[in-house]
Formats: structure tokens, sequence, C-alpha cells
């Protein structure tokens, strides 16, 4: 029975708790609910996507934006840590962190994307239509 915003909040706050990191936070105009695979979703994608920061680019720049843009839900977890080639992530078998939100966030019907640049940051977003999210009836 959360808000999207105070689910947000939670995963920023936990792991701002336990990492004593900073986590810039840019809230815009959100739904007042989602649907509980999407409440789910949204927290773990936010916690995950805090901690790859926190692991590979040790916290650096870390930003947390969520907004409604052409009636889509878009959330982004950024940082400015060293980048890497997201394909090379996707062909790792070792690594599951974004493997598993991808296929959770396109389960759902939702997109997933990775902006890296070698040297000035990564950005996973979460990006899924407000149709999507309405309560089957």
């Amino acid at each position: 029975d959360r808000s999207p915003a105070d689910v947000i909040g939670l995963a920023i706050n936990a792991f701002v708790a336990t990492t004593q990191s900073r986590v810039a936070c840019e809230i815009g105009q959100l739904p007042e609910r989602l649907p509980l695979a999407w409440t789910v979703c949204l927290f773990r994608f936010v916690q995950e996507g805090l901690r790859n920061g926190y692991r590979h680019a040790a916290g650096e720049g870390q930003a947390v934006r969520a907004r409604c843009v052409d009636e889509c839900l878009v959330v982004e977890v950024a940082d400015r840590g060293p980048g890497f080639r997201p394909a090379e992530a996707f062909s790792m078998t070792t690594r599951l962190g974004l493997i598993g939100l991808r296929h959770r966030v396109e389960t759902l019907g939702g997109s997933f994307n990775i902006a890296s640049v070698q040297g000035e940051g990564t950005t996973i977003a979460l990006t899924v239509p407000l149709s999507q999210l309405r309560d089957p009836q």
C-alpha cells in the first residue's frame, strides 16, 4: 500500500543506512499506486542499481530519478563511475544482477536500458507505459 515515491525512498534509505554513502534523489509526478508486482520490481530495481553503483563505481555520483514522461513511468539509477560495456555484462554468466533486473522488468511489460560511457558513468533505466500499471479489474 505504499506509493512509488515511498518505495523509492525506502530503497534509498536502506542503502544509505548500510553504506553511509550519498544518493541524490529527484522524484517528479508519479502514479499514486502501483500493482504489487510493479511495487516489488521498483524496489528491487532501485536497490540493485544502487548496489551495482556502489560496488563498481565506489558510490560516486549516485542518483535516482523518477518521473512520468509521455504516458510512461521512467525510473533511472545513475553513477559517475568508470562505466563499462553493457554487451559484455550481459554475456557474463557469473553476474546475474543486471540480467535479473532486465528479466524482471521485461517480464512485467516494461523496458530496461543501460547507458554507459567509459570514464563518465552508467545509468540504468526502467520504463513502463502507465497503461501497464493499472490494477487488473
